[in-house]
């Protein structure tokens, strides 16, 4: 079959021929791949040649969000057919700590897991992926064609319902309401900070979005559609955004790779608020001490998220179908970008002021 693989012994990326798979065990099923996105995960593994191959191998097939359709399933599967459109988790467990037993790979302790597409395992770049079924999430006929929309939006699922678990320490406080009509900040508007300002306004937040592109590029004008609004940050300092949207927020979403930039936007985040870490960046960072007492003086919470489990692809599939009924087709305004898999390489060019998501459609 066709693929798209990461050569280690090249250190590049190659279109080609790999082994197809085949079911091998009664609870296995098989899809065909119709498209696949690429994100700023795959940009950058290539670009500082991160990919760690399956053992004893020297490739490894790239992709970890996509919208497949059953084949085959083996004899032991239930509720899942072929015809069925569908997608893939991507983080399988170390068979080792508890967390992983329970099915939540996602909080592995011990590290040694892995991710389809990312490290020890093939991804779905292929035109055809075999796994576990337990690893299947079935799309319903609202969201079919949003299904490489999942992974992404899934990990955005799970770092919210933790801050939402955060809020929870609050008296008379249900996380799941606290969001409504809060003031909260997403600092990035690439894809993850697009889908993070849906999900947000899919709460009832009031959100606004930092990030350093023009007013009138595309993804700003995609946010003041949903009802965000939109702050250019090459013309405000990080501490006046708080000024600007009427007062500090009760949840700051960080989104871009700029640790700087982040740690500057603590002082916006307000008493009691929470401030979610979900890209990391490169370079030192300068911080006061003071940033350490605000935190404690605010009862603050800082959140790490990464990854998500089989329920945050649940919440994720909830979410768009939501997104659909408030807002036709206009998640699909996202996948801006349309490839064929021989042109995976214009796929993997980051161009922010043309393009919001390339996604590689394979049939």
């Amino acid at each position: 079959m066709k693929a798209i693989f990461w050569d280690r012994q090249s250190g590049s990326m190659k279109y080609g021929q790999r082994p197809e798979p085949d079911i091998a065990s009664s609870a296995d099923v098989k899809a065909r791949v119709l498209a696949t996105g690429v994100c700023g995960t795959d940009r950058e593994l290539l670009s500082r040649k991160g990919f760690i191959p399956p053992e004893n191998s020297n490739f490894i097939v790239t992709g970890h969000e996509v919208l497949a359709r059953l084949v085959e399933t083996g004899p032991d599967v239930y509720g899942l057919a072929p015809g069925d459109f569908v997608t893939f988790t991507i983080r399988r467990g170390c068979g080792k700590c508890t967390l992983c037993a329970s099915g939540r790979s996602d909080m592995c302790e011990t590290g040694e897991y892995s991710e389809r597409g990312l490290a020890l395992a093939d991804g779905f770049n292929s035109e055809f992926v075999v796994d576990d079924a337990a690893n299947c999430v079935k799309l319903p006929a609202e969201v079919e064609r949003l299904g490489v929309l999942c992974e992404p939006l899934s990990t955005v699922e799970k770092a919210l319902s933790g801050a939402e678990e955060a809020a929870r320490r609050l008296p008379r406080i249900d996380g799941g309401q606290w969001l409504h009509g809060s003031r909260c900040l997403v600092m990035g508007a690439g894809p993850m900070g697009l889908l993070a300002s849906m999900a947000l306004i899919l709460r009832g937040a009031q959100l606004w979005c930092v990030d350093m592109l023009d007013e009138k590029s595309m993804r700003p004008g995609w946010l003041r559609s949903i009802g965000a609004s939109y702050i250019d940050g090459r013309k405000l300092k990080p501490g006046k955004l708080a000024e600007v949207a009427g007062g500090k927020f009760a949840l700051v979403y960080q989104a871009a790779g700029a640790p700087q930039a982040s740690i500057e936007l603590l002082p916006a985040l307000a008493p009691n608020g929470v401030f979610v870490f979900f890209a990391s960046g490169r370079g030192a960072i300068k911080a006061d001490a003071s940033l350490i007492t605000g935190i404690i003086d605010g009862n603050q919470t800082l959140l790490g998220s990464v990854s998500s489990g089989h329920s945050h692809f649940a919440m994720a599939v909830d979410r768009l179908a939501h997104a659909e009924l408030k807002w036709p087709g206009h998640a699909m305004g996202l996948m801006t970008g349309e490839y064929a898999p021989g042109d995976f390489k214009k796929a993997y060019a980051e161009e922010p002021l043309k393009n919001i998501k390339s996604v590689i459609y394979w049939g």
